[in-house]
């Protein structure tokens, strides 16, 4: 297992090693102390299983990374691990694209297990940091009508498109919504147009990050 480590300190750095060393009987940490440097190793070889990222770094930030990230097309698997909980700096990362924040005042058992459970595709979100993103999705999505209608979705696509970031399958949201399996298929085709994507993990990322759906969550209690 190969691991991406975003970090500029290397006190942590050492930590985290320790805690990472016990996903798998192999695993090879990369160090990177800048976003750029992460960029670049990213740009070179993208075989990474994972990837832990600090909000706080020099020059680009960890929220800025993780949409640098998407915005190139590398997915990898990444959670953010800091001690800074500013809300629009969490919200910006999972938005583009993280897969979970966990404090750096975790414990090594907490949180070498919400790495395993995100490495298994969940979410995992602080409860505390959670309903604070929840706030601000309400507030946020008092736009989405408009920005649908700019990117040329229906509501029924936008109706598809938030079952889809809900992990429902296409059978699912028919059943969901009382349509055929065919006409969900027909709607999913029309949003891949409309965000110029290929698959629906890409659609739901660019739906994440222009607010018409908010990012697709675990709750779990890491405080």
């Amino acid at each position: 297992m190969r691991v991406l480590v975003v970090e500029d300190h290397p006190i942590y750095f050492e930590g985290v090693q320790s805690i990472l060393s016990g996903l798998d009987d192999d695993v090879e940490l990369v160090l990177a102390e800048s976003a750029e440097k992460a960029l670049a190793l990213c740009e070179e070889d993208r075989n990474f299983d994972l990837c832990v990222v600090d909000l706080i770094l020099p020059g680009i930030d960890g929220a800025s990374f993780v949409e640098a990230l998407v915005e190139r097309d590398i997915w990898i698997p990444t959670v953010v691990v800091s001690a800074d909980d500013d809300s629009d700096k969490i919200g910006r990362a999972l938005s583009g694209g993280a897969l979970g924040f966990i404090p750096k005042s975790a414990n090594a058992e907490q949180m070498l297990g919400d790495i395993r459970r995100v490495l298994n595709g969940d979410l995992v979100i602080p409860e505390s940091v959670n309903e604070r993103l929840n706030r601000a999705d309400r507030a946020a999505r008092l736009g989405v009508p408009e920005i649908a209608s700019r990117l040329g979705i229906t509501p029924r696509q936008h109706r598809v498109l938030e079952l889809m970031a809900a992990g429902l399958s296409n059978a699912q949201i028919g059943q969901t919504m009382n349509v055929s399996e065919h006409t969900v298929k027909s709607h999913v085709r029309a949003l891949f147009l409309a965000f110029e994507v290929q698959n629906r993990t890409a659609c739901v990322h660019c739906a994440v990050r222009n607010g018409l759906v908010p990012p697709p969550r675990v709750l779990r209690d890491v405080s």
